[in-house]
């Protein structure tokens, strides 16, 4: 459970998710290889919060740049070493 702090002070206790997968149990490691992916098509940018580097996301732009990354091969994620360029790069071209 998370509890999230609103702009008006209130605070609400939300479920949240957590990546498993009984083969790979550190999968959420692997979601680095799209870091680059995110910045290249502008939908994330560093910021720094606090003493933490960070990427702050436009979250529909991160689920269509995954979408359209993995639909060749949803696997690759867990599967492949890293993710080439050539993925992304007619992202939002067609």
């Amino acid at each position: 459970e998370l509890t999230v702090c609103m702009p008006d002070g209130s605070r609400h206790n939300i479920y949240m998710r957590k990546h498993y997968n009984a083969q790979q149990p550190h999968i959420s490691e692997d979601f680095v290889k799209l870091n680059q992916a995110f910045l290249d098509c502008g939908v994330v940018e560093k910021v720094q919060f606090g003493d933490a580097r960070c990427l702050l996301c436009d979250a529909n732009g991160v689920f269509e740049v995954t979408r359209h990354v993995l639909a060749p091969d949803p696997e690759c994620l867990v599967t492949a070493p890293h993710i080439p360029p050539e993925r992304w790069q007619e992202y939002g071209k067609q």
